[in-house]
């Protein structure tokens, strides 16, 4: 039974109502703290916003909506309930179900007992479109719409379209999808990062329009999760609009000084031998050149223990709530060279035209399937942005400090800006 829901009556006859899902902090900095708010400027030039988000986050949005006088609007509050039996009989097959080298080497970091449902889901359903169909419309049913406006914090409002920004959020963003699928509202989806369709699983609603970030992303969309190729549309990401010509003119115009600046973008809690390698360069830094210094990047999501920093050395972090893409942006144009394995950081670094190495050895040997390595042989995002530039790696300690020596006096910008999708326009492709 489809439940009715509440029109806002601040909406003006004028304007149709955009729903947004908003549930992580990540997302919160593209979509709506960076570039002077300019996405969701240029949204509410054309729409009543319907904000769903998590209690964490909403004190956040609420005040970067009043910053930039953002005044049509409606903030809901979703609180997913805890996942029945029922559905995880049938969600759980799908989260195995993508046949890339990612989710088998999940499955191959599992105890040997728990990886028999997973490499079943993995060999047979990866492989037909219509069995996964059938698992979720047999998910859906698990799922009632009273169960889902339990979630909500008063009314469900009704909107005229619902962007859903992360796919792969398998609570939050997905129940709301599902409660607004049902009411036949068009949805328009995407991701939030690049790995997310090759190592997350099915996603478990198709939208009737996925966002495109890049070629690759397009890519991984048709051939890991099977999306009709009609239904993809290259729209690029507002993160990507930041970077105009004139923040990309900073590289060339930078300080001439002296130092030369070098970052290790840390991998922790996706790299075993991240805190050992991070100790061994703090220490064989002393062999470097005085005007050589060192920072070491924090990942938002994955920090580093600042202790086994030494003094001395910069230790950086870009926390998703505090800091802006911008200031983000700009300190990587900064660096001569960024050091780094299988980390977004590679993106951010094509954007930005800062030369990379990459760290292929490991200080202390990973067992096979757990070790950060199989980021250059297995992993499919990450080996597609590996071959689609001319990176140098770092195949031992000697050789890394000897790139690290000559590589800085040779710097060329990387061409991978290409590669990826700048938006033409900080919006969403919506009639209003």
């Amino acid at each position: 039974m489809l439940h009715k829901v509440v029109y806002p009556i601040e909406v003006t006859l004028q304007k149709k109502v955009l729903g947004i899902t908003l549930f992580e902090a990540q997302l919160l900095r593209v979509y709506f703290s960076s570039n002077g708010g300019k996405f969701i400027k240029n949204l509410e030039k054309r729409f009543f916003l319907v904000i769903f988000t998590n209690k964490v986050l909403y004190p956040e949005i609420l005040r970067i909506l009043k910053f930039y006088r953002i005044t049509e609007y409606k903030i809901l509050q979703f609180n997913y309930n805890k996942e029945s039996i029922a559905s995880r009989i049938f969600s759980s097959p799908l989260r195995w179900s993508v046949n890339s080298p990612s989710v088998h080497l999940k499955i191959m970091r599992k105890h040997k007992l728990k990886r028999i449902i997973p490499y079943m889901s993995f060999k047979l359903i990866s492989r037909f479109n219509i069995i996964k169909r059938v698992l979720r419309y047999c998910l859906y049913l698990t799922i009632s719409q009273e169960s889902i406006i339990k979630g909500f914090d008063r009314e469900p409002i009704e909107v005229g379209n619902l962007f859903v920004t992360s796919l792969t959020n398998n609570y939050a963003d997905f129940k709301i999808a599902l409660y607004y699928r049902r009411l036949k509202t068009p949805i328009l989806g995407t991701i939030r990062s690049w790995d997310n369709l090759t190592s997350h699983g099915s996603i478990y609603l198709v939208p009737d329009v996925f966002l495109s970030h890049s070629k690759w992303i397009t890519h991984a969309a048709k051939i890991f999760q099977g999306i009709p190729p009609e239904k993809i549309f290259e729209w690029g990401n507002p993160a990507y609009s930041i970077l105009s010509e004139k923040h990309l003119k900073l590289r060339q115009t930078k300080n001439d000084s002296d130092k030369i600046r070098i970052t290790y973008a840390s991998m922790a809690g996706t790299n075993r031998d991240d805190a050992n390698f991070i100790k061994w360069l703090c220490t064989v830094w002393e062999e470097m050149p005085s005007n050589y210094r060192l920072s070491i990047l924090s990942h938002p999501k994955f920090a580093v223990d600042p202790t086994i920093v030494p003094n001395g050395f910069d230790f950086i972090s870009f926390d998703f709530l505090s800091s802006k893409l911008e200031t983000y942006y700009s300190f990587l144009q900064e660096q001569d060279l960024v050091l780094c394995g299988g980390t977004s950081v590679i993106l951010d670094c094509a954007f930005t035209h800062t030369p990379i190495v990459l760290i292929n050895f490991e200080i202390q040997k990973q067992s096979h399937w757990f070790s950060a390595l199989r980021y250059f042989d297995n992993i499919s995002h990450s080996c597609a942005i590996f071959s689609s530039f001319d990176y140098e790696y770092a195949n031992t300690k000697e050789n890394l400090l000897n790139l690290i020596l000559n590589h800085v006096h040779k710097v060329q910008p990387n061409k991978g800006a290409n590669f990826f999708i700048t938006p033409n326009s900080l919006t969403l492709p919506i009639d209003s």
